[in-house]
């Protein structure tokens, strides 16, 4: 990083530290608590902070390395905000180190902007993605992966992790009855509070009266309640747990999950390990904690319980179950979308002697869907770009990683294409398939990752290599296949929506950014086509992430919401520069931080061949950042 901007960033770090070192752990957890059940009651995904989970969090695991305040100050509305200037304007550092400095911009070259084009996306989705799955997918991965190893755990821990997620469920309950209760108080106090004070209009009372009648009244009784409601929410007393779960359980769940304030020696980069992830309970007291958000719960005990298995004598044992839990997912869930209308072969090969496998391949109509499932998660980029660059080619070209899978795939799509026949043997050496080249319309190339690549799985182009000729593969993780195929289910469509759709997905590598594969996925249900994208006359479609808001919707809608109709409408395609530049007037401030989030509607940018390069250097875009 440039000395100059590192500077910068160990500043406002410790401007931040200094800021949440005054105040108490209370205050600044509950102001955590409040902002992020403020997003969700409000139903506006929107937020000032760039990326919410990840620097509420950063701003926890600094507030861990000071120590409780003898006299803490305020941590209100003046506070929170100054916070948030700080986090935007810390996050945003780690972007702009990734282009040139006055130095080094005579002297860009083609290499050096490929370069960033692949470490840029891939370090900041990394590093500031938040965790995108319901509860309910997280636990079922703590199922999957975790329970099968509840002796070894329990053995470690003191607890197994179906305690563990029993304890999480019973936490997240209590929480939301106790949100539940408060909006009941919230609204008994108003409704007393304009009776009382009806009344003290109608009779006359001057303030003496008020102040008089009032600690006798049903208004009082229901401020107290209030005051009480709010007092005790997010709190997690020691001994309400080990009432439902016994001293043991409870103690060991405690010990693993709860974070004492001061009890983190050195925390000061986004890029390090966060304590305040894995222990997301804050200690209030010894045998008090609070939690900003439940989710957190659940991630904690997934990626506690991972690392435990990983560093322990079951790693090789924790790695094939992670890799046999992920095909098994794959088939159920494509099971959803296909049901009998399919012939499913799962872990299959090309000959008898069991040479060339296939985790699963699906036979609908005259199509084929050839699924390799890894479950490596993605490898943590270097902040060199250099060093990230040559970091992510490797693990994306090894075994376990998406130029692996599609090379897999896709040497049943080229034998088919010759015209060949594709005979599929189980592990006992027989034959359940035969599957003529004349048969087959498509093939459909399918890398499924356990976990979000984001940038890179979302454009292929970056990093797969193929022949110029050959089809892109179709690069999706478990959770973002079972959020689309739920929504495929919601809107009553089948397998041919699914054709549809990957037909135009494939076209779209190395022409459209997005963060995710549910932003495209969010443009065909909003547009009803990719079409738009593939016949568009641009270099580069940027979509904006509001684009996968559906699926919350859906989400919402399946648990009484309101109804989410397919009702598609034309996109409106804007100019990628005009677009920049308004949005960086409002987004920059003075100090060169970014200071708020500008969300975009339903709108795609563009940015021609021949336009001015948005990055303001002031050549055509096809001389500029369009070379790479």
């Amino acid at each position: 990083m440039d000395p100059n901007l590192h500077k910068e960033l160990m500043e406002r770090t410790e401007e931040l530290r200094a800021l949440v070192a005054s105040s108490s752990t209370e205050a600044i957890v509950g102001m955590c608590a409040a902002y992020s059940l403020s997003r969700i009651n409000s139903g506006d995904e929107t937020s000032p902070l760039l990326s919410p989970t990840r620097q509420v969090f950063f701003l926890l695991g600094l507030m861990l390395t000071t120590r409780e305040p003898e006299e803490p100050q305020e941590f209100g509305p003046e506070q929170w905000h100054q916070a948030i200037e700080l986090l935007n304007a810390i996050s945003s550092t780690y972007a702009f180190m990734f282009w040139p400095t006055d130095e080094e911009r005579s002297r860009v070259t083609d290499e050096w902007r490929q370069t960033r084009k692949i470490a840029m996306p891939a370090f900041l989705h990394y590093f500031n993605s938040g965790i995108l799955a319901s509860i309910w997918q997280v636990s079922n991965r703590i199922r999957n992966y975790l329970t099968p190893f509840n002796a070894q755990l329990k053995a470690t821990w003191g607890i197994s992790a179906t305690r563990a997620l029993e304890i999480a469920d019973w936490i997240c309950a209590q929480l939301q009855e106790s949100v539940d209760r408060l909006q009941e108080s919230a609204l008994a106090e108003k409704q007393a509070r304009l009776n009382f004070l009806a009344k003290a209009q109608q009779e006359g009372w001057d303030l003496q009266r008020i102040r008089y009648e009032f600690e006798d009244s049903e208004y009082h009784l229901h401020v107290e309640r209030l005051l009480e409601g709010l007092y005790s929410m997010f709190k997690l007393p020691l001994v309400s747990l080990q009432t439902q779960f016994g001293t043991v359980d409870s103690e060991a769940y405690w010990k693993l999950f709860v974070s004492k304030r001061g009890e983190i020696k050195s925390y000061t980069y986004l890029t390090e390990h966060n304590a305040a992830e894995d222990k997301p309970l804050f200690a209030l007291e010894e045998d008090v904690a609070m939690t900003p958000i439940a989710n957190s719960l659940y991630w904690a005990i997934l990626r506690v319980g991972e690392k435990e298995l990983i560093n322990s004598k079951s790693k090789d044992a924790f790695y094939k179950k992670r890799d046999k839990a992920l095909e098994y997912e794959a088939e159920e869930t494509l099971r959803r979308l296909f049901g009998d209308t399919a012939d499913y072969y799962s872990q299959v090969f090309e000959t008898e002697t069991l040479q060339f496998e296939h985790d699963l391949v699906i036979r609908w109509q005259d199509k084929l869907f050839v699924i390799e499932a890894k479950a490596s998660p993605p490898v943590e980029p270097f902040r060199d770009p250099d060093r990230a660059v040559q970091r992510l080619k490797h693990a994306f070209s090894s075994d376990r990683g998406i130029q692996k899978a599609y090379e897999q795939a896709d040497r049943i799509r080229k034998q088919l294409a010759k015209g060949g026949r594709i005979e599929l043997f189980d592990e006992n050496r027989l034959r359940v398939a035969s599957i003529e080249a004349l048969e087959i319309s498509n093939v459909y190339c399918v890398c499924l990752t356990r976990d979000d690549f984001g940038p890179l799985a979302v454009d292929l182009s970056l990093l797969l290599e193929k022949e110029k000729d050959d089809p892109y593969p179709w690069a999706v993780n478990i959770l973002d296949l079972d959020n689309l195929v739920d929504a495929w289910d919601y809107f009553g469509w089948g397998a041919d929506k699914l054709c549809e759709y990957l037909d135009d997905r494939i076209r779209l590598h190395g022409k459209t950014l997005a963060s995710d594969e549910l932003e495209i996925a969010g443009f065909f249900i909003q547009h009803g086509s990719l079409g738009y994208l593939v016949e568009m006359e641009a270099d580069l479609l940027h979509l904006p992430p509001d684009y996968s808001d559906v699926f919350d919707r859906i989400h919402e809608a399946r648990q009484g919401g309101d109804p989410v109709e397919f009702a598609p409408t034309e996109p409106f395609f804007g100019d990628v520069r005009k677009m920049l530049a308004e949005m960086f007037s409002e987004m920059v401030s003075k100090d060169g931080g970014l200071t708020s989030d500008v969300s975009g509607s339903k709108m795609a940018m563009r940015q021609g061949r021949n336009d001015p390069c948005a990055c303001g250097s002031g050549k055509k875009f096809k001389r500029c950042c369009g070379k790479l």
